[in-house]
């Protein structure tokens, strides 16, 4: 299996396309350098150093040998078991994939076995493409092949010595391949981590084998979930056989290089005498002369892609009294991030090459830096386009991979794609991006289901906002449901901007408030709840939403608003929205409104302002209106978390808070109980944790070990680093109020040291230090409650019962609500609304 996954070429061998000769067909079957053909034919025989192998397509590596040194050097630390990363930076077209190809064939005639992934900007916010193109290309996907035949194949790639059951099922719902992945008892956020740790188990466990050559290529492109695998590569890969290769523009900022098996190696411009060699080389026993050369070199500023291109340009000139000077005098205004005089070169190459194949290479531009034969087809819809086809590949502008009708092309370098889409006009790019969207939709569903960001992007360049802003919002909502949330703040906010490019008023404030509220729960995630986007999100969704009369939206928005305005503990804020939740559950006479108002109420009051009996008596009047069925929807849409399962568990505490010792045990078992019923995780998650509070506060501290023994497996599984933190303080200190000291103590550290401030506002935590005791509160809540500096007394035993280091805060006094926030909300009339059948029975207060 893996022999398989790190082998290359991961393809058939290409053959030459009709109208191709031969000639072309070496070339494209090696693809050019970088690609994984070309280091596998490199690796042939080996390559002595600074030459290019026979029908490669690369140019000589000129200029490198301290790099080459340097590479060389790492590699033999890593294949003695001291694996090593190099990270190499330079501007585009300066050589990084090159070189990466010549280490590969320097070290191919020994024992080892390589592995690359390759990072493209079409794809920067689609989850780990990278990794699925790799394995798409090591299986041996076909474009004909139907779904089972490809989990056929994948399963074959990795059958021997790869994963268990349960990572293969991730493994195939990451292709978009039939899966059981949904029955798997874990989060999406514990499923996406299990399947980061399936896919390094896949690269260490080959490293065992035999050492490992791995290049990660266009990093400045990389896609957050594939940089997060990334980082956990770089930080264990110290213990493996691996090299590690991460090649990147200037403008990446990695933050890997304070480790001691990391090397920075950043490639300058060649100098004179490397870059004359260079171009000198292209053209054999007819190449370029001395002066030339220099000329050559001179104007590509040391950039070896810009010389090789030029001196090409210069090669095929039919001027052949000064052809660089007409060569550069072709020259327009560049587009941004292209040299002029590469542009100027690449332009007057397509020319020669004749109509057809400037069209092909223009429409392939258009489909990105690698597109199938087969979309190609369908969208340049040329009677010529196996010849176009055939005349780029002999002139290493692409590079093929198979056989057509399942050929497979890339342009030569993104430089080379971003010219040839320079030379469109931009109604013929337009019009293109709006054949290739068409395209996609009526002949490719399966790829527009499983990459609906391919043709969101498609539709945006074709200036169709509203089609566009569809596909962003289903690839957002994608990401979301796979934990991505930074994938999903990515597209999202791609949605958003598009928004304001609708014509329709009444379409485009329909779209902002349906994308800022999906938007909200993801920034929340990856930039907090008190994060002012959030704040500014939901204040317009909830302005949008009053100015469209939609109360439903209004509510959810609103709610949502109340959520960040509590996270970030702004008191004032948090009881108008409470007011105005009332407010409009009661107009609408809606009992899911006034279950969801009575939830941010009693919240609010408990947790925010310490007043116990205001949030008993909103949990007493909220719960009729609960529903154990129907209400499933509620999850996604108020905290994530059932409304039922937080008032039973929030209402534990309280009772423990208030002395009903006993009644705070049963509430405590109502809400693991609802929580077992709904399946839902996040709810039992909420019953954990208000339970283990419950508990904390009657001084069980049996009770509380077993129960945060329970805990912690399941906060590994499905909970956030947040639950699995105060999952660690709960057991450490039922640990130490049960006398087993320095056992507790390392729970309690880890649980404080696995987040900053991980434990939530309404915990106390306390740590040992021998007397007293000391509580810990956040810095940037209020304070409502008073905290005790001696040891609290144990139910049944004296002030001075034993060493038991806790201490707790009660309320300063029951109804400590501040006067800045109406009371209105406090104890709210209902509505005049029997319970209906199917609602849990007695209110929890």
């Amino acid at each position: 299996m893996l022999d398989a996954l790190a082998a290359l070429p991961a393809r058939p061998p290409a053959v030459a396309a009709p109208g191709t000769a031969p000639t072309a067909a070496r070339a494209r079957d090696a693809e050019a350098g970088p690609t994984a053909s070309a280091i596998a034919n490199e690796a042939e025989g080996g390559v002595p150093s600074g030459r290019a192998p026979s029908g490669s397509g690369l140019t000589p590596l000129v200029g490198r040998d301290k790099e080459m040194r340097l590479l060389l050097r790492r590699w033999r630390q890593a294949k003695a078991g001291a694996g090593q990363v190099v990270l190499i930076s330079g501007e585009a077209g300066i050589g990084k994939s090159r070189l990466a190809a010549e280490l590969a064939a320097r070290v191919a005639p020994e024992p080892q076995a390589r592995a690359r992934f390759l990072c493209l900007p079409d794809y920067r916010h689609s989850i780990l493409y990278p990794v699925v193109l790799r394995l798409e290309r090591a299986a041996g996907f076909a474009d004909s092949d139907t779904e089972e035949q490809k989990l056929e194949k994948l399963e074959a790639l990795l059958a021997n010595g790869g994963p268990g059951d349960d990572e293969m099922q991730l493994i195939a719902e990451l292709l978009s391949l039939p899966n059981a992945a949904g029955n798997l008892d874990r989060s999406p956020l514990r499923k996406r981590e299990r399947l980061l740790q399936a896919l390094l188990g896949l690269i260490e466990a080959f490293a065992e084998r035999e050492p490992l050559l791995v290049t990660f290529e266009d990093v400045q492109w990389i896609d957050p979930t594939s940089r997060e695998l990334l980082d956990l590569m770089i930080e264990r890969i110290g213990r493996w056989r691996v090299m590690l290769l991460v090649a990147f523009r200037p403008e990446f900022r990695p933050d890997w290089d304070a480790r001691p098996h990391v090397s920075d190696l950043a490639l300058a411009p060649l100098d004179e005498a490397a870059g004359t060699a260079l171009a000198r080389s292209l053209g054999g026993d007819d190449g370029l002369g001395g002066e030339l050369a220099g000329r050559v070199v001179e104007c590509a500023e040391g950039v070896p892609l810009v010389a090789e291109e030029l001196a090409k340009a210069v090669l095929e000139s039919a001027n052949r009294e000064d052809p660089l000077a007409a060569i550069l005098a072709t020259s327009s205004a560049p587009a941004a991030g292209i040299p002029a005089t590469l542009q100027a070169a690449l332009t007057v190459r397509l020319n020669r090459l004749g109509i057809a194949a400037r069209a092909v290479a223009q429409t392939g531009a258009i489909l990105g830096r690698e597109f199938s034969y087969e979309l190609i087809r369908q969208t340049a819809r040329r009677s010529d386009l196996d010849a176009a086809l055939g005349q780029l590949t002999e002139a290493g502008l692409l590079f093929c991979r198979g056989a057509a009708p399942q050929a497979h092309y890339r342009f030569k370098h993104a430089l080379v794609r971003d010219a040839a889409y320079a030379t469109l006009s931009g109604a013929a790019r337009q019009e293109l991006h709006a054949r290739v969207a068409a395209v996609l939709e009526q002949r490719f569903p399966e790829l527009v289901e499983r990459q609906p960001e391919f043709v969101a992007r498609h539709l945006s360049a074709a200036a169709a906002p509203g089609r566009a802003i569809e596909f962003w919002f289903l690839a957002g909502e994608r990401a979301k449901k796979r934990a991505a949330d930074h994938e999903a703040v990515a597209l999202l906010r791609t949605a958003l901007r598009l928004t304001e490019e609708l014509p329709d008023l009444f379409e485009r404030a329909a779209w902002e408030l349906r994308v800022s509220i999906a938007l909200g729960p993801a920034l929340m995630t990856t930039t907090g709840s008190a994060a002012p986007e959030v704040a500014q999100i939901y204040t317009r969704a909830r302005q949008l939403a009053e100015e469209g009369g939609r109360t439903v939206r209004l509510f959810q928005a609103l709610w949502a608003s109340w959520l960040a305005s509590f996270s970030a503990g702004d008191l004032r804020t948090t009881g108008g929205l409470v007011d105005q939740l009332f407010a409009l559950g009661r107009e609408q006479y809606n009992p899911e409104l006034m279950l969801q108002a009575h939830h941010a109420a009693w919240t609010t009051a408990a947790l925010l302002q310490g007043d116990l009996r205001a949030a008993q008596r909103n949990l007493q009047s909220g719960m009729p209106f609960y529903r154990a069925e129907g209400y499933e929807h509620h999850t996604l849409l108020y905290g994530g978390h059932d409304a039922g399962v937080c008032g039973y568990a929030l209402g534990a505490m309280i009772s423990a808070l208030l002395g009903r010792l006993d009644r705070a045990l049963s509430q405590a078992k109502q809400a693991f109980a609802l929580a077992h019923i709904l399946e839902h995780h996040g709810s039992l998650a909420h019953a954990y944790q208000f339970a283990s509070e419950a508990y904390y506060l009657r001084r069980d501290a049996a009770s509380l070990c077993e129960i945060a023994s329970e805990m912690l497996p399941f906060a590994v599984d499905h909970g956030s680093e947040l639950v699995i933190a105060n999952a660690r303080i709960f057991q450490g200190w039922g640990l130490v109020a049960s006398g087993r000291v320095e056992d507790g103590l390392d729970y309690l550290r880890d649980g404080c040291g696995a987040g900053a401030g991980p434990v939530r506002n309404r915990t106390v935590l306390t740590e040992w230090r021998g007397s007293p005791t000391v509580c810990c509160w956040p810095e940037r809540r209020p304070r409502p409650w008073r905290c005790c500096k001696r040891p609290a007394r144990w139910p049944g035993t004296s002030a001075s019962g034993g060493p038991i280091p806790n201490s707790i805060g009660f309320p300063a006094s029951p109804g400590c609500v501040s006067p800045a926030v109406s009371p209105s909300w406090i104890g709210p009339r209902r509505i005049s609304a029997a319970p209906s059948p199917g609602r849990a029975g007695a209110a929890p207060g």
